[in-house]
């Protein structure tokens, strides 16, 4: 999906949360169509946040999912706090790797000395995967 998604203006989805993740992560707003499960939570989550607009309707007509479409097209705040909440789980991810690397070699999880386990790290962040995610083109 991401790599689809770099290149849209707006994801139409059922709500899977795999999906509203992706959507999120890649800054772009959501028309989301709950059918089952967790969908129709995941969709009020998205309306709450602003992340997008939800379809409550099962059966919904071709003209109004145009003109929620258009909705998300053409007025720019579910396109900013998209952007805002991709923001916010870059810095999240980038975290989490850095904490998570952290409490391995804390718990002694990483074998080796300290010293040897700061090698590694450096490795990975001169190898880009700690790093700043790559701009797309």
């Amino acid at each position: 999906h991401r790599a689809i998604l770099r290149h849209a203006d707006v994801f139409v989805t059922p709500g899977g949360q795999s999906s509203n993740r992706e959507s999120i992560w890649e800054g772009v707003p959501m028309l989301v169509c709950p059918q089952a499960w967790d969908q129709r939570g995941n969709a009020a989550r998205v309306a709450y946040h602003g992340l997008g607009l939800r379809q409550t309707e099962v059966a919904t007509s071709v003209d109004t999912l145009n003109g929620a479409i258009d909705t998300l097209l053409t007025e720019p705040s579910s396109r900013e706090r998209a952007a805002e909440m991709a923001r916010l789980f870059h810095v999240e991810g980038k975290l989490e790797r850095d904490v998570d690397c952290s409490d391995r070699v804390m718990a002694g999880g990483i074998h080796g000395s300290v010293e040897a386990a700061r090698r590694r790290v450096e490795a990975r962040i001169r190898h880009g995967i700690f790093g700043d995610r790559p701009e797309s083109a």
